[in-house]
């Protein structure tokens, strides 16, 4: 850009001017005198000309309040006008702009050109007029006092420059916040990816896979409905928590989906729970509400965007630790006592975008929920939140059956003054209202359909009645009545009507109050139905999908584990499409068999509501065992010849396409159910059972989920106490030693570890180790190492395949905590001070992909421990490790942890000890990890670090060892780390302490590390001592009664501290007594010819 003020003077001046505002310098014009005609042919043809100067005009520049404006158009002249004087881009006076102001605003100049003669000039501008002869200026003042100054004209052109200049900065500043704000999109479009794949999409409230979704009828439960949502809308209310309750088939769950449906703007998120549709696990609940929140409110979606980014691994923590971070925290109201972070920023416009706008979030049938300590966990939690943020916009729905520990729950303490309690009842005047209201408007959607079937007066108005009053009020049997009539399959209203009332009729009056009865009375009626010759097929559907069904149990692989095909599958079900959701075949695959409320589960399992049709579960049991038995023998290294497999059925035959996908599909269905059927098989049946188990081959894939381990060990304790015990054998001569490799490693956490392994003990002793090693003699022999805990506490639940890492450093350094992210139980181990947490050697399995259990992290004491000596520390690692390599386990790796702050010198001694126990062979499977890394002070720690590599580490780094950062406190770059040693696991080396304690026979007293702390133990002796000497003489010293008085105070503490100090030197002392090596020993010593093949790493 030019320079203001140049571009001016080369205006003025007629210089060179850049190509954007180039300058054509116009001829000069002479236009007529004031006393020449308008007819420009003069008769003497002379014309007394006038000097005129004509102006030249940037093209580029326009003209506004006092500037020039753009006359970038055409200035030729039009030769078909008369008197045009427009020659050369030149500006007539005639059609030059206004530019004139009153003389006295105008500035005046010295160097204003004029003629010497005094004669006026002519400024001519543009070409606004058509002829120049229609303008003389007289005084060439006026016109060019209204030129602006030079220095004018610098300061305009300076001030287009500036603020072009800011322009371009504020572009730039805008630039890289919308940058900043893409980024923020862009992690919270990638936390919803994460709880797209938590959230359970079957439980929320327009979920297709729910089938068919109980609804109020508009005048169904109005006062209750209207009472809820005006609750819901209340911008300040007391009572936060709404808890709904109500006998099963009430129609808690139409009040939930109607009331969530209601609410439009005020709903936050749902979840629906169901127990017979697989929609109660209580791991979902807060992902998939999560979800739902963060896709109704983007700046809820960015909060969880940056909660995810700061802590990736939230979802493997605790559901308290879920619900605080990403559902009570955003939403509480007062910021003020949390520190200003981008997270409290968000929460900020959160709480703002929300104004005084609610959000009801609605859970119903919490009952149903797997497990009761789950269900009381999210009242307390919704109920801490309520009563920590009075001002809360979150209101909560909760829906239940009134179950014993949820009453007590919504009754304690913490919900008193919050939580309001609905309650439905059955046999009111208002349910009574709304059964008969479900049952018209039932019937009038039926006569609709089958209009040309049916009477307009269809069903008679006793009819109706009659059924009303058996419903009771209850809104699930009418429903149920009115689905049974209309069902698609029957396509017979009419007759389904008749089977109806003449069911009814038979039923007789109630002695006594039974709800469910009339539900139960229709249920019979549902499977008396059903064909004789189909009932047991029925059965054995139903069986399977209440006692075994889960997730992997779909409609194609149900089938097929039965050994049904498609045909008799589906008219297996045709009767009960009132009770039962069955997907289609083209959804057989992936959905599966659904009962529609559990109150049909319930009765199938009671043999006094059930009666004939209840099931024979030991039956059921028994044909899972021998069905699950046959399945996997597909998964059979080798399978045998006598043995006939089972084939599919559906798709039938083996040439299908996804005839593989399906058989594989199958076997992983059988495995838990299958070893869990065995124990439940009634005694009188087993002789069969034991038949197949003796033909069985038990080497098969078993890296499974903990559950499904946790069956087969189960199956196995039942083995040793049934009739089939002989087929075990348990290895009662090693029990405590480690596993071997041929053993198939059973994994799993055991709440009671020792009250499991009972029945696997002899002659009525007790056992105490916590792992068990024995051999199935069934066709082909079998071994099996079953490891009751991931916590390792004894050495028998180590495997000579194990890849032993170990944890060493200072205390403070986290070593706890690196094993806490590896495991993902954060704070499991590690506390936040700077005290040893870790008092004993603590080894822990964790699972990774590829290597399922066999990754035990060991964790050590410190040295420099709060509470033991450094020897007490040194005979703990040499015991654990000295029996680990006894047992053939040697070590993967050893990581070393050092915080990247630490400047003291006790980081020399420490090392200096474990050089002494490592050795230079294992010094190559060493990495050291700096840990406590930020970016505020980046430079000044890699200059640490580069210090380490040349002085403390050099001699390790030398012999292979390697030097890595923990960037920062996630599972992901935990694993980064330990995968590099895991990785090269196949060159485990013995330390040297293992070496010298194990190979040679030394004592810990004879080793290296042994005798390098024997002799810094003589020397604080020492140092000890002379301290306790200068403390007593200095009490004693001055005779100055004030100066006496004061050491007379510290007399006290110094004696204590003495008391404290001589406990030391006693303990100091015992230790070298222990690590003093006998004088006969040490000429063996001196003359054996035996040497370890490590050598200790000096540190320098």
């Amino acid at each position: 850009m030019s320079s203001p003020g140049s571009l001016a003077e080369a205006v003025i001046q007629g210089d060179n001017v850049p190509p954007s505002t180039r300058i054509d310098r116009p001829p000069i014009v002479h236009p007529r005198r004031e006393d020449e005609h308008n007819d420009q042919s003069s008769s003497n043809g002379e014309r007394e000309m006038v000097a005129t100067t004509a102006l030249p005009v940037l093209s580029s520049y326009k003209y506004n309040s006092g500037a020039y404006y753009d006359t970038a158009r055409s200035s030729t002249s039009d030769p078909s006008r008369p008197g045009d004087s427009r020659r050369d881009g030149c500006i007539p006076p005639s059609a030059a702009p206004m530019l004139y102001r009153p003389q006295q605003n105008m500035l005046h100049r010295d160097t204003s050109p004029t003629i010497p003669d005094g004669t006026p000039t002519t400024t001519h501008y543009g070409d606004q007029f058509s002829n120049a002869h229609d303008f003389v200026v007289q005084s060439m003042t006026n016109v060019f006092n209204h030129i602006q100054p030079e220095e004018a004209r610098k300061a305009e052109e300076y001030e287009r420059w500036r603020k072009a200049e800011d322009e371009r900065q504020s572009k730039a500043e805008y630039e890289r916040r919308r940058k900043e704000e893409d980024e923020r999109w862009r992690k919270a479009e990638e936390a919803i990816q994460k709880l797209d794949a938590k959230k359970l999409q079957s439980a929320m409230l327009d979920a297709e896979e729910r089938g068919y979704v109980p609804r109020c009828n508009e005048d169904t439960r109005q006062s209750l409905r209207g009472q809820i949502v005006e609750w819901g809308q209340m911008g300040a209310v007391v009572e936060r928590i709404l808890w709904l309750s109500g006998p099963a088939g009430v129609g808690k769950s139409a009040i939930a989906q109607t009331v969530a449906e209601e609410m439009g703007r005020i709903l936050g998120a749902v979840f629906f729970f169901s127990r017979p549709n697989k929609r109660d696990d209580p791991n979902v609940v807060i992902p998939t509400l999560v979800y739902q929140l963060a896709v109704l409110l983007p700046e809820y979606k960015l909060l969880v965007g940056q909660r995810f980014k700061e802590d990736p691994s939230i979802f493997g923590k605790s559901r308290r630790s879920q619900f605080e971070s990403l559902i009570s925290d955003p939403f509480l109201s007062d910021l003020s006592q949390r520190p200003l972070t981008l997270l409290s920023h968000l929460s900020e416009q959160l709480f703002t975008s929300l104004s005084h706008r609610p959000l009801l979030i609605v859970l119903d049938g919490l009952d149903e929920c797997n497990g009761r300590d789950a269900q009381r966990e999210f009242v307390e939690m919704i109920a801490c939140h309520a009563q920590k943020d009075k001002a809360s916009r979150l209101r909560w729905m909760v829906c239940s059956r009134p179950e014993p520990h949820l009453a007590a729950a919504f009754s304690s303490i913490d919900c008193q003054g919050i939580c309001r309690h609905e309650r439905l009842e059955i046999d009111d005047d208002g349910a009574q209202k709304d059964a008969l209201h479900i049952l018209r408007a039932g019937f009038a959607d039926i006569r609709k359909r089958y209009s040309s079937q049916l009477a307009r007066d269809w069903p008679h108005d006793g009819d109706v009645t009659f059924i009303a009053d058996r419903a009771s009020g209850h809104l699930g049997f009418a429903s149920s009545i009115i689905r049974f009539i209309g069902d698609h399959e029957y396509d017979n209203p009419s007759g389904q009507l008749k089977v109806c009332l003449k069911f009814l009729e038979r039923t007789g009056p109630n002695n006594h109050v039974n709800p469910l009865h009339p539900l139960d009375l229709l249920y019979t009626q549902i499977l008396s139905d059903i064909p004789v010759t189909t009932l047991p097929t029925t059965q054995l559907v139903l069986g399977l999908l209440i006692l075994y069904g889960n997730e992997r149990l779909t409609a194609l692989v149900h089938a097929n584990f039965l050994g049904l095909d498609q045909a008799t599958f589906y008219h297996s079900l045709q009767r009960l499409h009132s009770a039962v959701l069955v997907p289609p075949a083209s959804e057989a695959s992936t959905k599966p068999i659904r009962v529609y409320h559990a109150s049909f589960s319930d009765y199938l399992r009671d043999k006094v509501r059930a009666g004939k049709f209840v099931l024979d579960e030991g039956a059921v049991h028994l044909y899972v065992a021998n069905r699950g038995l046959q399945w996997l023998s597909h998964c059979c290294k080798e399978p045998s010849d006598q043995q006939a497999l089972p084939e599919l059925t559906w798709p039938e035959g083996p040439t299908s396409p996804d005839s593989q996908t399906v058989l594989d599909s199958v076997c992983e269905f059988a495995f838990t159910p299958c070893w869990r059927a065995f124990p439940q098989v009634p005694k009188a049946s087993l002789s069969s059972l034991i038949e197949a188990l003796k033909k069985f081959d038990f080497n098969i894939p078993y890296v499974k989920s903990e559950d499904e381990v946790r069956a087969f060990a189960y199956f196995i304790q039942w083995l040793m106490s049934s009739d089939a015990k002989s087929l075990a054998f348990v290895n009662h001569k090693h029990p405590n030693k480690p596993g071997k490799k041929k053993e198939i490693a059973i994994v799993w956490d055991e709440e009671y570890p020792h009250d499991f392994v009972k029945p696997f003990g002899r002659n009525a002793r007790p056992i105490t180790h916590l792992s068990i090693h024995l051999q199935l003699r069934t066709r082909t022999k079998t071994s099996f190492h079953l490891i009751t805990s991931t916590d390792i506490k004894d050495m028998c639940q180590l495997r000579e395949d194990d890849i032993l890492i170990a944890f060493m450093g200072q205390t403070g350094t986290g070593k706890s905590h690196f094993i806490d992210l590896l495991t993902g139980q954060e704070g499991r181990r590690s506390g936040h001070s700077l005290a040893s947490t870790t008092s004993d050697i603590q080894a822990t399995r964790t699972r990774r992909s590829g290597y399922d259990h066999r990754v035990v992290l060991v964790d050590t004491p410190p040295f420099n421990h709060t509470h033991k000596s450094e020897m007490e520390v040194l005979i703990l690692i040499s015991n654990w490790f000295a029996r680990t390599y006894k047992n053939n386990i040697k070590l993967s790796g050893i990581i070393y942890l050092h915080r990247i702050i630490d400047t003291r010198v006790a980081p020399f001694e420490d090392l200096r000890v474990f050089g002494d126990l490592c050795g230079d062979r294992a010094a190559a499977r060493v990495t050291f990890v700096s840990t406590m890394w930020d970016d505020m002070n980046l430079r000044v720690y890699e200059e640490q670090e580069t210090r380490l590599k040349q002085e403390l580490w050099k001699a390790f780094i030398h012999r292979g060892s390697r030097v890595d950062r923990l960037r920062n406190s996630t599972t992901q770059e935990a694993w980064r780390i330990v995968e590099g040693l895991i990785e090269t696991a196949d060159r485990r080396e013995a330390i040297l302490l293992q070496e010298e304690i194990v190979d040679l026979g030394w004592k810990l007293s004879e080793t290296t590390a042994g005798r390098a702390l024997h002799s810094d133990l003589q020397e604080r002796v020492f140092r000890q001592k002379k301290l306790l000497e200068r403390l007593s003489a200095q009490i004693g010293k001055s005779n100055n009664l004030e100066v006496r008085a004061v050491l007379e105070r510290q007399r006290k503490e110094t004696e204590r501290e003495s008391e404290r100090m001589q406990k030391l030197v006693d303990r100091a002392a015992t230790e070298v007594k222990k690590m003093k090596i006998p004088k006969r020993r040490w000429p063996m010593l001196l003359i054996s010819s035996a040497r370890p093949r490590s050598k200790p790493i000096k540190i320098e």
